[in-house]
């Protein structure tokens, strides 16, 4: 069977909403801008606009998202067996309101609406490429330092000043951290860490999420308990006190530069509320502090 693409490759606006229709037109994540292409729903399927549905293109499954539906078809098309859709995937996963907000932000960046649908989307929302990849583990990397190198632990030995400065901020840390913490240090980057791997002194362990969640001891607690938490510095003790002793209700701001402590002060914040029967929120700005 074949398929049919029709131009232009816009939705209308307000979509409509024609449950069993016979054809519809459906965006697909094909290319760089998306497009949309029309399929038959020979069993009538009550499908509309803002509706996802699963389909094929050129043999690969994907999902796509209706944008309208046909009741005639255009005279280009007539005569021409067009490819059905497999079912309904989600019902109103793009509601009319956010639709009508796509164009107006389309409208407003001059831009297509379909870049801006897929900017507004998860990735791999739409499309096949995405969603396989989105299923294998997600790996985290632990460094390690090696202490039989011949060498005393912060001899430089031929290191770089940064490198020598990445590894003994490994050893104060037990001599073990996530790749993404120490690289929020300020100029401690993955070639730095990957320099004194190539030195022999230190090692990089990729871990999956199940790995270090059945390995504690290698991959440390993810929230500390005060038990086992790092010992914190005067100005740390001091933040973690006015944040135990303030009223409830109260705004704090913790300032401090980069690789200054604060992560360390809210995990001991959140576990200290823990450890007293209470929840905790923790919304974190940057995509390295999420681990």
């Amino acid at each position: 069977m074949s398929f049919a693409r029709l131009q232009p490759a816009e939705p209308s606006n307000p979509p409509t909403l024609e449950e069993g229709a016979a054809w519809l037109q459906v965006w697909l994540e094909a290319g760089r801008e998306g497009q949309v292409f029309t399929y038959a729903n020979p069993q009538r399927l009550a499908v509309g606009s803002g509706d996802l549905v699963r389909l094929r293109l050129r043999g690969r499954r994907h999902i796509g998202l209706v944008v309208d539906t046909l009741a005639l078809l255009p005279a280009a098309l007539e005569g021409k067996d067009l490819v059905a859709i497999e079912g309904l995937h989600q019902s109103a996963a793009v509601d009319p309101t956010w639709q009508g907000l796509i164009a107006a932000v389309a409208e407003q960046c001059h831009t297509s609406r379909f870049r801006t649908l897929k900017a507004a989307l998860p990735p791999g929302w739409l499309g096949q490429r995405a969603a396989r990849a989105s299923q294998a583990p997600r790996r985290r990397i632990r460094v390690e330092a090696i202490t039989d190198t011949g060498h005393t632990p912060l001899e430089p030995a031929g290191l770089t000043e940064r490198q020598a400065r990445a590894l003994a901020i490994l050893l104060e840390q037990g001599g073990t951290a996530w790749l993404s913490e120490l690289t929020q240090h300020p100029g401690i980057s993955r070639a730095v860490v990957e320099g004194l791997e190539r030195r022999g002194r230190v090692r990089r362990r990729p871990l999956t999420d199940a790995e270090a969640q059945s390995n504690p001891g290698s991959s440390g607690p993810a929230v500390p308990s005060p038990n086992n938490a790092r010992s914190l510095t005067t100005d740390q003790a001091r933040a973690l006190a006015a944040i135990a002793q303030a009223p409830a209700g109260q705004t704090l701001l913790l300032w401090g530069v980069t690789g200054a402590g604060k992560t360390e002060v809210y995990l001991q914040a959140a576990a200290q509320e823990l450890q007293a029967g209470r929840s905790v929120l923790l919304l974190t700005p940057e995509i390295g502090l999420i681990p």
